[in-house]
């Protein structure tokens, strides 16, 4: 899996087929997600 994957993994946490009916819901999952993101270590991926 490649870093972004893993990032794209941690914001998909917790939504669970969630639908949002306007792009308004959208930016405020995001907006509240995206803060609590971890770094994945890059130097893994080097090796």
């Amino acid at each position: 899996m490649n870093p972004l994957e893993q990032c794209w993994r941690q914001v998909n946490e917790g939504r669970a087929n969630k639908l949002y009916r306007t792009l308004s819901e959208l930016k405020a999952y995001l907006t509240s997600k995206l803060p609590t993101l971890h770094s994945p270590r890059i130097y893994e991926y080097l090796c």
